[in-house]
């Protein structure tokens, strides 16, 4: 559903780090259920890293628990500033950069039998490729992404970068429908 990452000071390359996981606050949703999945990473001992990471899980009930509604505000696509067009081994490419092999992102066909559209591209593959021009190299910053529909592959992706006072927000949404995919926010320390 989103991820958000704040960053105290990227690590260096060969650099050690700790890994701490943990998964927290299971609650309900109007389509199943969500939680976190929180990642803090050390490095020398002082906090570098941390990832929370929010999942929904279709179909589960939670007992006493009534889900919230899940309004969807309108969207207006703004001026297109960038243009993608994944084809669809995008999944099987960041698989093997990134060792998540997860069936919906492979093919169509694994992506349907687990009741997926098709393969869809992978959240963090977006989040990344949107970064790569505008994320910091140094210092400390955040970025959240909050996902609106997914990638099916292939896919013509409409883009726009703009910047803000502290960063830059990007939206994404799907070419030809007009149907929002994700927004992503970065902001740099201080902000």
């Amino acid at each position: 559903m989103s991820n958000h990452v704040d960053v105290a000071a990227p690590l260096g390359e060969g650099e050690a780090f700790d890994v701490e996981v943990h998964s927290e606050n299971l609650r309900a949703h109007s389509k199943g259920a969500m939680c976190d999945l929180v990642i803090r990473i050390v490095a020398d001992g002082k906090d570098r890293m941390l990832l929370r990471s929010t999942f929904l899980a279709k179909g589960i009930k939670l007992s006493g628990e009534k889900p919230g509604s899940s309004e969807r505000t309108a969207f207006d696509m703004p001026v297109r500033t960038a243009h993608w067009k994944l084809d669809a081994g995008t999944g099987r490419r960041w698989a093997k950069v990134a060792g998540d092999y997860n069936p919906i992102h492979l093919s169509a066909l694994s992506a349907k039998v687990l009741g997926m559209p098709g393969a869809i591209a992978h959240g963090i593959y977006m989040a990344a490729r949107a970064l790569a021009g505008i994320e910091p190299g140094r210092g400390s910053y955040s970025w959240n992404i909050e996902f609106k529909t997914p990638v099916v592959l292939p896919a013509a992706v409409d883009l726009a970068f703009e910047p803000t006072a502290h960063g830059y927000r990007v939206n994404a949404w799907h070419a030809r429908k007009g149907k929002p995919h994700f927004e992503l926010e970065l902001s740099a320390a201080g902000s």
